[in-house]
């Protein structure tokens, strides 16, 4: 009988970086650097206003998937 010979799981550190958690549930959402800056949607929607309303474009549509890792 062949032995079976599992794989040992470790755990790497990696000070440069941090993790970035969902404010609502607390589930991780990426590993980012030390430089990421939080921004929430609703600072992107206000900032694509003020730039619509100057520049005459319009949104159509904006939302978020995979719950929140993916603005759009």
């Amino acid at each position: 009988m062949d032995s079976v010979v599992e794989p040992q799981s470790r755990i790497i550190t990696f000070p440069q970086s941090k993790i970035l958690y969902r404010s609502d549930t607390q589930a991780p959402l990426s590993v980012v650097s030390q430089r990421y800056q939080v921004v929430q949607p609703r600072e992107i929607l206000e900032f694509c206003r003020d730039l619509t309303e100057v520049s005459g474009f319009q949104i159509e549509t904006a939302g978020v998937l995979k719950g929140g890792i993916e603005g759009w």
